[in-house]
């Protein structure tokens, strides 16, 4: 499986249908925010299991 294809699953299409959106990133108020949801996004897609694909979790830098 590529990873658009894992991605797509999941993701928002943009206005555009090409722009792929990770949900909660886009409605965020602030870049902190968008950020506190991009992280729950790769979490939550760290759990699915699928071969070949793995994602790591963020990591907050000061």
């Amino acid at each position: 499986m590529s990873l658009k294809k894992y991605i797509a699953a999941s993701a928002r299409l943009g206005y555009d249908n090409e722009t792929l959106l990770v949900p909660g990133v886009p409605e965020a108020p602030d870049q902190q925010l968008a950020g506190d949801a991009l992280a729950r996004y790769m979490a939550w897609l760290g759990q699915r299991s699928v071969a070949g694909v793995v994602v790591n979790s963020m990591r907050a830098t000061a």
